[in-house]
């Protein structure tokens, strides 16, 4: 009996292993495709463009979750569905608890083209589509784009520099906008040049690589101009740094930009304007919920051929002192006065006048003022006393009143 179960049993798995061979289901796990695609794929720098997420697939989705990547130097993005979050070249995208279920789905993405280069846009990690009926991460299949991003048909392709000085040393030979080699020497308690590049097309943009700790020996300082066309010309200081003698003390290396205590510069690092005399502080607009001092207002100030906000007396605008506004290495904020003779600049702080006490600074209704308030005063009394003496009275008849009710007669009141 035992044996006859086990032959049934054996036949029919067999028959359902050779229905399957003989017959095989169609087994297919759902999919969908998540396509990237541009209103443009060539932009020129300050025009916007949009990124759109294209999603379609062989069964109805809900939830949409996936990463973008793109170059947050070249495309800056401006805006998108509330559930798109990021920036600096990360966007996350988390689409969930949708009522509806779809076949098809687009996003659209905004961005601006901030400067001449590439950028690849395309997804970091999975890209994530559920099924709308289990609720099961779909079978996905993504793309990448490439965005390229020219300057505009009249951007100035000059990257030319129209002037080099370093401190404390000079180059070797004398600069010359079309020479773009230089040699220097510094001695050994100097880390680092004090180098104020000043471009020939104010648009350009200035990069300093290099000018960071030397070593004994040879070094390379790069100075990089990017032109509004996307120009590239490098001028490279070749420096050389003595080593160091008995006389230098092994715990003592003192940056040449401490140095200059009695040499005030305007010197640009990375397209920021730098301030230098005896320290170093970054130039910089004030926001416009500073309040400017008193008697000031808004004009230009050039030092060393490098144009700055600054800030003048409004009755004498030559006049030898001006304000500038800095930011010093704390990240502290301030206003700074500058001696354009001496070339010397400190800590601006509000001229303080006192008033001797003897001096009268009343305005002249002030008596006036005075006597009527007096007057005002000896009123308020008068009526006070009336309104008091009435009280007094009302509160004597009342008192008779309720006397007379609990049965005493008149004379023997008071």
């Amino acid at each position: 009996m035992i044996k006859d179960s086990r032959k049934y049993i054996i036949l029919f798995l067999f028959g359902i292993l050779s229905a399957i061979f003989v017959n095989p289901m169609e087994i297919k796990a759902a999919s969908a495709k998540v396509e990237l695609t541009s209103d443009t794929y060539k932009a020129t720098i300050g025009e916007e463009l949009i990124i759109y997420i294209n999603i379609t697939s062989d069964t109805e989705f809900k939830d949409f979750e996936a990463n973008l990547l793109y170059d947050e130097e070249v495309l800056e993005y401006q805006s998108g569905a509330s559930f798109i979050a990021g920036s600096n070249g990360f966007l996350k995208i988390s689409d969930r608890g949708r009522a509806e279920d779809e076949l098809n789905r687009k996003y659209a993405l905004k961005f601006k083209a901030l400067k001449v280069g590439n950028s690849k846009i395309s997804f970091s990690g999975r890209v994530m589509v559920y099924d709308a009926e289990n609720g099961l991460e779909m079978s996905v299949s993504a793309n990448e784009i490439d965005i390229k991003v020219t300057a505009a048909q009249t951007a100035s392709d000059n990257a030319k520099l129209k002037s080099l000085k370093i401190s404390p040393s000079t180059l070797t030979p004398e600069f010359s906008p079309e020479h773009y080699e230089y040699t220097t020497t510094v001695g050994y308690e100097n880390s680092k040049l004090i180098i104020n590049a000043v471009p020939e097309d104010e648009k350009a943009k200035i990069t300093i690589i290099g000018n960071d700790s030397f070593k004994e020996g040879e070094n390379k300082v790069t100075i990089s101009v990017l032109a509004e066309s996307g120009t590239i010309i490098e001028y490279n200081i070749n420096v050389l740094r003595e080593a160091k003698s008995e006389s230098h003390d092994s715990d003592e290396v003192i940056d040449s930009i401490e140095q200059v205590a009695k040499t005030f510069d305007l010197i640009m690092e990375d397209n920021s304007i730098y301030a230098v005399y005896g320290g170093k502080i970054e130039i910089i607009e004030p926001g416009s919920e500073v309040e400017i001092p008193q008697g000031y207002i808004k004009t230009r100030l050039i030092i060393s051929e490098t144009s700055i906000t600054a800030f003048a007396k409004e009755e004498n605008l030559d006049s030898d002192f001006m304000l500038i506004y800095a930011k010093n290495d704390q990240g502290v904020e301030s206003f700074y006065k500058y001696d354009k003779v001496d070339k010397t600049i400190q800590r601006y702080a509000p001229d303080i006048i006192e008033i001797p006490s003897e001096i009268e600074t009343k305005n002249p209704t002030d008596h006036d003022l005075s006597q009527e308030y007096k007057s005002n005063m000896m009123k308020a009394v008068v009526v006070i006393a009336l309104l008091v003496g009435l009280c007094a009275i009302l509160l004597i008849v009342l008192i008779n009143m309720y006397m007379k009710l609990k049965g005493y007669k008149e004379d023997n009141i008071l």
